[in-house]
Parts: structure tokens; sequence; C-alpha cells
């Protein structure tokens, strides 16, 4: 890339930033429970291929996602999201990252049945239950690099948290709200991380 498409690509992903952090010029408002988001369409729709981009706000400029928390009927189509990681979806619209909330293994618990060596060192990321939420918002959405990134997040995850009870909600999560075609995290989950 040429210094100038390089120096505009930053220019455009700070002012994103900026815009994400300050809500200025925002046209769009996404509620998902006791959230409410102001974005920017060209954001929102530049990053999401379908569903967030497709919603209809109406005359209101709102779009109101049924969070987890609310007592409604599901929406069999869409079904409920948890406000949380709808707030880290947003956030890697913006900054093309996101940060789980940290989940420390000690590392007794991570070498634990374990026949290879070295022995683990975790890291301070083990939270393969908040990856696998992400990952499985990026496929309701239609976002693949959201996708991309909670895959790479969650096999790093899982390296540690493979033989525990997070892994194991982790799991179900990914089987029971991811397409069956949706491959990689139900690949990544069966063969990578065991001893």
């Amino acid at each position: 890339m040429s210094e100038g498409k390089e120096a505009l690509a930053k220019a455009v992903r700070e002012s994103w930033k900026t815009g994400w952090k300050t809500g200025v010029y925002s046209d769009l408002v996404i509620k998902c429970g006791e959230y409410s988001f102001n974005v920017h369409k060209i954001v929102v729709c530049a990053g999401s291929a379908r569903r967030l981009s497709g919603m209809q706000e109406g005359d209101t400029g709102v779009i109101e996602l049924l969070a987890t928390s609310d007592s409604q009927d599901v929406d069999e189509q869409f079904g409920t999201d948890d406000p949380e990681t709808v707030k880290l979806m947003i956030d890697y619209l913006y900054l093309h990252d996101y940060e789980a909330p940290a989940i420390s293994i000690d590392p007794e618990e991570a070498n634990e049945g374990r026949t290879r060596t070295p022995r683990l060192t975790p890291s301070g990321d083990c939270n393969v239950v908040m990856h696998a939420e992400i990952y499985s918002l990026g496929s309701k959405y239609h976002i693949d690099l959201l996708k991309a990134a909670a895959l790479r997040k969650f096999s790093e995850a899982a390296m540690y948290a493979w033989n525990g009870a997070q892994f194991v909600d982790a799991i179900r999560l990914v089987y029971t709200t991811t397409p069956g075609e949706d491959r990689p995290p139900r690949h990544r989950s069966s063969s990578d991380h065991r001893p």
C-alpha cells in the first residue's frame, strides 16, 4: 500500500474511532437491553454484510435487538442477543478488534491431563465462552471478519481452557447457535486442543 493510501486508511480508522467514542454525526441507534449505541450507518453497513445493515429502522432511526434479558417471546428468526456481546460486536465494527473480559486459568488447571510438553503458561484471555458468543453473533449478522477474529481468539483461549466446564459451555453454545454448515468453530473444538 502506498504511503498516501496508508495515511488515508489510518485517518479513516481514527475518525471512526472518534465517532464511536463521541457519537458525533451518528445517524442510527442500536438498542439491546439496557444499552443504546449511537452508531453510523456507513460503519455498520460496511461491517455487516447482512441483517444489521438490512434491518429496517423505519422513521425512528432505531434498530431494537431483542436482548437475552427481555421477557418477550423470542423471535424464531433472529433470537435474542446478549447486550454485552452486542457491545463487543460494535467495538469490532469500529476498532477492528474487541476485548473480551479476561478470565484467568491457573497453570495447573491448564496442564491437568495434558501429556504434551512444554507445559502451558495461560494468558489472561481464557474466555472461551465469550469468544464463542462473539463468533455466534458474527455468524448471525454475517460479519465474516468478526467471525475470523473470534475464531482466532477462541482457538488461543481453548489451548488453556480445553479441559474445563467453560469449554463445555462454549462448545454447547457453538453447536446450538450457529448453522450446521458453519464448520470452523466445530472443527476447532473437536480436534485442536486435546492433549
